[in-house]
């Protein structure tokens, strides 16, 4: 039995709310990890492009946080230099939670992206829920224009690396870009007149061939993800104050 991925896409939302709220450094790096395994299990090699995203991210941001964050009284200082700047524990705590929580939220997105056939999703906005195509056509035409841009990327710097003879480097992907702008505008243009001619926004509906409806036992699975993880949440929490 599979889940509606409209149930899918809502299963994090919990989490997202938490992640939002807490201030909890331990609560945070659970659900990161949680996440990361989950991908882990679909996309290897995108769950260890998140963890390298990860490693830059998180200490940039905590470096951010720890410079503009105000000292509060009495905390003791763990790092000092000797022009008299100071890192106190407090203030250490609070930015790392601040850049974990920024991690954690966009992270959340991920696994929808990952699990979720987006075709069904439009399709059933569309038909059941009565949302405008036009709306999310456009995200959908967007999603191929961006992955054709990054197709002929990779053609032009291919051929501008066995032209130069040159490795990898940023002049050979310098050399790239210009030949991938003229390309983008091309298609950009073949892109309008394809839709211009097949009557694209002509009528205030349109055929779909994917639309799933929404069931109950969708509802029930997802009320029972929920559940768990509020529980899970409660737990952390308890932990926490013990």
């Amino acid at each position: 039995m599979k889940v509606h991925p409209l149930a899918v896409i809502a299963m994090p939302l919990v989490y997202w709310l938490f992640v939002l709220r807490t201030q909890l450094v331990g609560a945070h790096i659970v659900v990161i990890v949680g996440v990361l395994l989950i991908v882990l299990i679909k996309r290897p090699r995108v769950a260890v492009k998140l963890v390298a995203f990860g490693a830059v991210l998180i200490p940039l941001m905590w470096v951010g946080y720890v410079l503009w964050l105000p000292e509060p009284a009495g905390d003791p200082i763990i790092w000092g230099s000797a022009s008299g700047w100071h890192i106190t524990r407090g203030v250490a705590l609070f930015g790392l939670a601040g850049a974990l929580r920024v991690y954690a939220m966009g992270l959340l997105v991920v696994p929808p992206l990952v699990f979720v056939d987006w075709i069904i999703v439009v399709d059933t906005l569309i038909k059941h829920f009565r949302v405008p195509y036009r709306i999310l056509d456009i995200g959908i035409f967007a999603n191929r224009y961006v992955a054709r841009m990054q197709r002929d990327f990779r053609a032009a710097r291919h051929l501008t690396r066995l032209r130069t003879r040159r490795g990898t480097n940023p002049i050979v992907a310098f050399h790239s870009v210009i030949p991938v702008l003229t390309a983008s505008l091309r298609h950009g243009e073949q892109l309008s007149n394809a839709l211009d001619a097949r009557g694209f926004d002509s009528a205030p509906r349109r055929t779909v061939h994917h639309a799933q409806p929404v069931r109950i036992v969708d509802v029930v699975v997802l009320l029972a993800v929920w559940s768990l993880l509020f529980a899970l949440i409660s737990f952390v929490n308890y932990l926490h104050v013990i």
